[in-house]
């Protein structure tokens, strides 16, 4: 049985995490709902926390499925150093950006959700993981018993009329 990696599971939280205060942001301004400012600023840094985010990290085995335009953010978040590679950083930024953005009602839930993310990102920097950049390319095509099966040169056989009639 295979190791769970809390990494890759803390980043998809914290991405829709973000998406979600985002969206949440917006409708605090629009609606001027009290203590939109602490929305406003949740909404801003959760920009970069999705931005940082859209980078999936790499597994220990295995393979993961990059997003589109993967390759370009990650050369830009691999240039953050220590600050993007480590998850206790993480952790550390994300759940204030939570405790931030948790006065104002349309962002309080997804401060929950990105609080847990950066939980879930505690234990995976307990655990001794660090993001890691997808290097190997990801379109390889394989050799798979499927492509070197030939095409049949005659029909399969085929019943008698007297099975067909009933």
């Amino acid at each position: 049985m295979r190791e769970i990696e809390f990494g890759l599971w803390a980043n998809e939280q914290t991405l829709f995490a973000s998406i979600f205060m985002i969206v949440g942001a917006i409708i605090a301004v629009a609606g001027l709902f009290p203590r939109w400012p602490f929305a406003l600023v949740g909404g801003i840094l959760c920009l970069l926390v999705s931005f940082v985010e859209w980078s999936r990290p790499a597994r220990k085995r295995g393979r993961v499925q990059e997003r589109p335009l993967h390759k370009n953010v990650t050369q830009i978040v691999s240039k953050l150093g220590p600050v993007a590679t480590s998850y206790y950083f993480r952790f550390a930024i994300y759940l204030l950006i939570a405790g931030v953005s948790s006065p104002s009602l349309p962002t309080l839930l997804p401060a929950v959700c990105l609080a847990l993310g950066s939980l879930t990102y505690f234990v995976a920097a307990y655990r001794g993981e660090f993001w890691r950049p997808i290097l190997q390319p990801s379109a390889k095509t394989r050799k798979t018993q499927q492509s070197q099966v030939k095409m049949p040169n005659r029909p399969p056989p085929r019943r008698s009329e007297q099975f067909n009639q009933i």
